[in-house]
């Protein structure tokens, strides 16, 4: 899992894990590993709410720029 996101990973991303009923310790390592090499390569981390917001905000300070339909 960790050197499929770190060679596809691109700007604007989302990466997303799925996890089992019973959890997977996989999914927590990766999550461990891969979080301070993205940091370290300047990515951030965004709940979705927070992403939804940001581009909203993008988009509203960019003239010209069609504004985005984004319901609560």
């Amino acid at each position: 899992m960790v050197h499929r996101i770190a060679t596809q990973i691109h700007p604007g991303a989302i990466i997303i894990f799925h996890d089992g009923p019973n959890g997977s310790q996989a999914t927590v390592d990766t999550v461990a590993q891969i979080i301070p090499d993205l940091r370290r390569d300047g990515y951030r981390f965004l709940t979705v709410p927070q992403l939804l917001q940001d581009e909203a905000s993008a988009q509203h300070r960019s003239p010209g720029t069609p504004r985005a339909n984004v319901s609560p």
